[in-house]
């Protein structure tokens, strides 16, 4: 007569642990939100040099909550967290500021050539994606990248530089990139 052992292990998920992890994350798409983004920064700040801080944000995201409805909206969000996803490493931090507006901690980057063809490549991917919506309503990306260097190492002072830099972006009619070196 034959016995059958199994052999395994329960995990018993810490309910604490779960909700500090939920706690970190977007709702809608499962990205970083905003709190945790810092912290992570500032950490990588304080131990490594090198870097760059993408700041970006949907060009004509109210046309789409207002012809399209705010389902449609949020479709449109979650499709952009998902290029950024594929379009980033897995080491760059992304993160969901909250309504339309992302961010991505690019690690260990120096180079602006590198940085400005992997954005080049998300606005083609999400101009492409967002075609149905034309032409009542014209989606595209500005973006805003400041790199980090001794007079811009913080997390605040590479805000307010991809900060500035987005709106130089709006301001010369959207859909680009603009990088502060």
């Amino acid at each position: 007569n034959e016995q059958l052992e199994v052999v395994g292990r329960i995990h018993n998920i810490d309910k604490q642990k779960w909700l500090e992890n939920e706690a970190n994350l977007d709702d809608l798409t499962r990205l970083y939100n905003r709190r945790y983004m810092n912290e992570k920064m500032q950490q990588i700040l304080d131990e490594e040099d090198g870097g760059a801080l993408i700041m970006m944000d949907i060009d004509s995201f109210k046309a789409i909550n207002d012809n399209f409805g705010h389902e449609e909206g949020d479709k449109v969000l979650a499709m952009l967290a998902n290029l950024l996803v594929d379009h980033f490493r897995k080491e760059d931090l992304i993160c969901r500021v909250g309504g339309d507006e992302f961010l991505v901690f690019m690690r260990y980057i120096c180079n602006e050539s590198i940085i400005h063809t992997r954005c080049e490549r998300l606005l083609k991917a999400f101009c492409k994606k967002t075609r149905k919506y034309r032409p009542t309503a014209k989606p595209s990306l500005s973006i805003g990248v400041a790199m980090v260097h001794p007079n811009c190492s913080t997390v605040e002072q590479l805000y307010r530089r991809a900060d500035e830099m987005l709106y130089q972006v709006k301001r010369s009619g959207k859909n680009g990139i603009k990088i502060q070196p």
